[in-house]
């Protein structure tokens, strides 16, 4: 199980250095990974003990004295898999017992109320929800209103996600509704630019990083900095803007004179 946890880990590590989407290093774990571990637990005589005792034994603080949580990304994967899903399913009513919290990210909220085996377990020991914009699903929302138990005020709330006119004057910004137990409420996520090109699997973006990387022959981190010190000063505001702008010019843009103080192991020929 520790092999296991690393090699995914590792998998996750090299897959961002490398400028892949969190879709395609998902799919590579999955066929890699956790295929195969889904046929070895279905020979195991207590597949989802085991896989749990293995999950927590790797994943708590040896102290056994500090809460951790875990988070499914790309959730629908596991959820599609009547294995996977039985032991999601076990894991949120036995996680409590281990000082843990857990969580699953997916884009379609109908992958997990469309799931019989994890839509209870889940949403009942779910203190905790966060809905992104949700207006595609206005006019069939009243499924999802009873499962997840939400009023008529949180649905107001939910509406008004990234549709109010609140722009002027601040940095981009996206909303996200958060319950949590009975008090919810409306909240706006401004990223660093350095957060953001960190995590981002917009190909255009992702390609002017390389760029930068690659002109500047430096590290991952470095590149970022140094991207996002352009960005800053190039007083444009949407990313997708800047990165289209460096793709055109085909090289770094050197927008300021006083660069970062990181040490870049190359130089930009002018």
């Amino acid at each position: 199980m520790n092999e296991i946890i690393c090699s995914i880990t590792s998998a996750i590590e090299e897959g961002r250095s490398w400028g892949h989407t969190d879709k395609e290093i998902a799919d590579y774990i999955y066929a890699k990974h956790i295929r195969p571990l889904e046929t070895k637990l279905a020979e195991a005589p207590e597949p989802r003990a085991a896989f749990l005792e293995g999950f927590m034994l790797t994943t708590k603080n040896r102290n056994g004295e500090n809460p951790f949580a875990g988070d499914y990304a790309e959730a629908w994967k596991a959820i599609a898999s009547p294995l996977m899903a039985e032991y999601i399913k076990y894991l949120y009513k036995t996680a409590r017992k281990f000082w843990a919290s857990v969580g699953v990210v997916t884009q379609e909220i109908q992958d997990i109320i469309g799931s019989p085996i994890v839509k209870e377990a889940i949403i009942n020991n779910s203190d905790v929800v966060m809905l992104l914009d949700q207006s595609k699903f206005r006019e069939r929302f009243d499924e999802i209103k009873a499962i997840l138990g939400l009023t008529d005020v949180d649905c107001k709330k939910i509406f008004t996600v990234n549709r109010l006119e609140n722009k002027e004057g601040r940095s981009f910004f996206r909303e996200v509704f958060i319950r949590r137990g009975s008090t919810s409420g409306v909240y706006g996520v401004e990223e660093p630019h350095e957060c953001y090109m960190t995590y981002t699997t917009e190909r255009a973006e992702k390609e002017a990083l390389k760029l930068y990387k690659r002109e500047l022959k430096c590290s991952h981190q470095e590149a970022i900095e140094r991207y996002c010190w352009d960005w800053d000063a190039s007083g444009i505001g949407k990313s997708l803007a800047f990165a289209q702008k460096v793709n055109e010019a085909g090289k770094v843009l050197n927008l300021r004179d006083n660069c970062p103080t990181t040490k870049l192991s190359g130089t930009v020929a002018e």
